[in-house]
């Protein structure tokens, strides 16, 4: 583990880099403590969930193809801890992986080869979002309260919470995002890159509009009401999402 000298009051974030390549976890631990994180690697599955339980990262950089214990096994156990963000590594070539792994829980992705700065901007700005709600995702209030399906829906920005009905709704960092972007832009007709460019400030290349679609069907699946089909959130084949509050 490397040493970060930081203030006090303002401890490094901890980035777990997980990749059995030697060279793919020293350049992007070596980035990551570049950017002021504190980093820690392992090589396998087995040491990623000993690191989990000994170190309590913050972020994880999760390589999918692992020897023995699978990434996609890791993002499990972490996604069902409603552990910290993911940030999955896969192959050019993997893009049913890369859904999978997002249908799974993983808060974003990047395709081999990539850029380490890149990825570390990309960690920071889930970092951040993770612990607040950004200027640009925030809404004017810092509360909305709808309704779904007749059952209260409350979205608090500041601590990040949603309730739906008396149930607490756990949503993901980039989920939330999306969330938050939605409730800003009510009745708007917002397209795959739109939202691509405002929640995971990316273009279409470095994040697929694959990753939009499956944050949308896990946020509709968690604001479902039980015996509703009414869903906040519209599709326009062809052309994008919209939000759709009651009144």
């Amino acid at each position: 583990m490397a040493a970060v000298e930081v203030p006090q009051s303002q401890p490094a974030a901890v980035v777990l880099v997980v990749d059995d390549e030697a060279a793919v976890r020293d350049g992007v631990s070596g980035r990551m403590q570049a950017e002021g994180f504190e980093a820690v690697t392992a090589a396998d599955g087995n040491a990623a969930l000993e690191a989990l339980r000994t170190v309590s990262p913050d972020l994880i950089v999760l390589d999918l193809e692992l020897p023995g214990l699978s990434g996609f096994e890791v993002l499990r156990r972490v996604a069902a801890q409603n552990g910290p963000p993911v940030i999955l590594l896969s192959g050019l070539g993997s893009e049913s992986d890369r859904v999978l792994g997002l249908e799974m829980g993983a808060d974003d992705y990047v395709t081999k080869p990539f850029s380490s700065r890149e990825l570390a901007v990309r960690a920071r700005r889930l970092l951040e979002r993770t612990q607040h709600t950004p200027g640009n995702l925030a809404p004017v209030t810092d509360l909305f309260e709808g309704t779904l399906a007749g059952v209260p829906l409350a979205v608090d920005f500041t601590s990040r919470r949603v309730n739906l009905g008396d149930a607490e709704v756990s949503l993901r960092p980039r989920e939330f995002d999306l969330l938050a972007f939605f409730i800003r832009n009510p009745r708007q007709v917002l397209s795959k890159p739109q939202l691509l460019q405002a929640v995971w400030a990316a273009e279409t290349g470095w994040v697929g509009e694959a990753t939009v679609t499956e944050h949308v069907r896990r946020l509709r699946s968690k604001l479902k009401v039980e015996g509703s089909d009414l869903s906040p959130i519209d599709t326009l084949w062809g052309v994008g999402y919209r939000f759709e509050p009651e009144t």
